[in-house]
Order: C-alpha cells, then sequence, then structure tokens
C-alpha cells in the first residue's frame, strides 16, 4: 500500500493495529497522538517518513527512532521521556517538540544543524549550551524549566520568537544581538531592568507579565510605540512610572491577574484619561464581537430550521 498519510489519533488502538504500520514502508506523515502507547518499535521500517507526532502519549524509549533519518518535523510533548539520545542522528530535522517531558540533556541535538523550531518547555533543563550549535535555530521555547542559563544565546541574530517563561531570569543581556526578535515572552521571572529591549525595534508581541520593573522609559522609543502590539504587558507590575506606556499606541491587552478590565483601571491610578479611553475602546470592541457572535449563530440555527422544515 503506498498510503502518504495516516492518522489514528485519539484512539484506543490495539497492538495488532501498530504492528500492521510497519508495513507502509513509503509513508510521508504519521499521526499517532493521544494513544496511550508504551512501544513504538514498529515504527523502525519507516524509513521514507518525514513527520511523525507521537505527542500525548506514554513513551520512555525513543530509540526506535535513531534510523528514521528522513524526519524533518517530529513532535514527542507530553510523554515520559528522560533520554533522548538515540534522537542525535536525526540530522534532517528542522521542527522539534520534546515538551513537558523529564529531559535533563539536550546535547544530543548538536548536530542538528537544520533545526529551526525547537520546544523544550516544562522539562528539567538548566543547561541549553547546545543550541550555540544549532546555526539555523529561529524559533525557541525553554519556559518552565528552573534556573535556565540564557548565556548560550548571545551570539544568535536569527531568533524571531523566543519564550523564556518562568526560568528564574534576572536579566536579559545575553539576548542584546537577537535584533530580528518578533516574539518575546519573559514573564513570570525576577527582571527588573529591561533597557535592553531598546535594541529590538522588530518586536511585535512582549508578554512581561510577573516581574519586578522599575520603569518603562524603554518604551519612549517612537518606533517601539507605533509598531509593536504589547500582549499582557501590566500584569502584576508595580505601580510607579507606569506613565512611561502612555506613548503606546497599539496596546493588545492589559491585565492584571483576574483580567478585569476595571480592576485594571482602579488599580493603575497613574494612569491618564487618555489610557482610560484606549481600554474602554478595547471593551466596546469585544462587547461588539459578542453581539456579531450572537447574531451569527442566530441565523445558523434559523438556516437549519427551514432545512429541516423543507
Amino acid at each position: 500500500m503506498n498510503l502518504n498519510f495516516l492518522s489514528i489519533a485519539n484512539q484506543s488502538v490495539s497492538l495488532n493495529v501498530l504492528t500492521e504500520i510497519q508495513y507502509l514502508t513509503h509513508i510521508f506523515a504519521l499521526d499517532i497522538s493521544h494513544c496511550d502507547i508504551t512501544d513504538i518499535s514498529f515504527l523502525q521500517s519507516l524509513q521514507s517518513i518525514q513527520l511523525l507526532s507521537l505527542q500525548a502519549n506514554l513513551l520512555c524509549d525513543v530509540s526506535p527512532l535513531s534510523k528514521l533519518t528522513a524526519i524533518t518535523s517530529l513532535f514527542l510533548q507530553h510523554n515520559n521521556l528522560q533520554d533522548i539520545s538515540p534522537l542525535g542522528s536525526l540530522v534532517n530535522i528542522s521542527e522539534l517538540n520534546i515538551g513537558y517531558n523529564k529531559v535533563t540533556d539536550i546535547s544530543a541535538l548538536k548536530n542538528m544543524k537544520q533545526l529551526t523550531t525547537l520546544y523544550v518547555e516544562a522539562n528539567a533543563l538548566k543547561d541549553i549550551s547546545v543550541v550555540a550549535y544549532l546555526p539555523c535555530l529561529d524559533t525557541l521555547d525553554v519556559s518552565d524549566n528552573f534556573d535556565v542559563n540564557i548565556e548560550p544565546l548571545q551570539n544568535n541574530t536569527k531568533m524571531i520568537c523566543l519564550y523564556l517563561r518562568s526560568i528564574n531570569l534576572r536579566d536579559i543581556y545575553a539576548l542584546r544581538n537577537m535584533i530580528n526578535l518578533k516574539k518575546l515572552d519573559i514573564s513570570e521571572n525576577f527582571l527588573i531592568d529591561i533597557s535592553i529591549l531598546q535594541k529590538f525595534q522588530n518586536l511585535e508581541s512582549l508578554d512581561l507579565s510577573l516581574n519586578k520593573i522599575e520603569d518603562f522609559k524603554v518604551f519612549q522609543s517612537g518606533t517601539h510605540a507605533e509598531k509593536q502590539d504589547f500582549c499582557y504587558l501590566l500584569t502584576d507590575q508595580s505601580e510607579p512610572n507606569m506613565m512611561d506606556l502612555l506613548i503606546l499606541k497599539r496596546i493588545q491587552q492589559i491585565n492584571n491577574q483576574n483580567g478585569s478590565i476595571q480592576q485594571v483601571n482602579k488599580r493603575f491610578t497613574c494612569l491618564k484619561k487618555e489610557f482610560e479611553s484606549k481600554l474602554q475602546l478595547v471593551q466596546n470592541q469585544l462587547q461588539k464581537a459578542v453581539i456579531i457572535q450572537s447574531c451569527f449563530m442566530h441565523n445558523v440555527v434559523n438556516l437549519i430550521n427551514r432545512e429541516n422544515d423543507q
């Protein structure tokens, strides 16, 4: 059978069915996500496979994948992995997700020179020095790994999307050369000084939530003010010096811990009427969206009823 794509995701799959997959030697893409499988030895014969999704299973051993060198996209998040060294031979991979496992060492990825996208969030990592050997890397998520050293990122100039949420950061000076960054999440850390952000004139999305930032003068730059959409910018920040944010023209969302716009207005009493009017505008737009959605659903129901009457 010359099947190119197969998905059996979210199924209770018998061992017999899994065994049959080994004969699909020409398959290009395979999705066996959310199937509670523990053994993937049946995949060893799939030498042509390029896209493989095994997320949300019960995997501990990925050694059967070591010879599948045609793989370019591999999704292994939400498993029970500790050792990923067998993946070191997959030198053609461009996208790898091993988030939400128990991995402590990612040095095996050193030879993945084509890797552009790497998700390793929610593991047990401290050392990410391997990223210095990945010349094509432009998207990286190391969030929710305690006390990660980000110094290996200092020479990366290609990074576009970087997620560093909750990794015990005290400063972000190591990011100073990432002038092409468009998305940056440095929330839930211990940051005080964010002046280095002035270098990042291409930023489109920035999350600074749950830090200890002392001032926001970095946003007085005209380029930042006109080009950026700031997401969750003010969550749980200190009240002083918030006036520096008034220059921002396109604030996308402002939340405190419970997400209430009214609560935000009360909390940040230093903000001017101009700023409050922006918040009211967002609230009005949300209300209009709810009305539009309600009308849409009403029309759908009427259409179904007319069809039934006929």
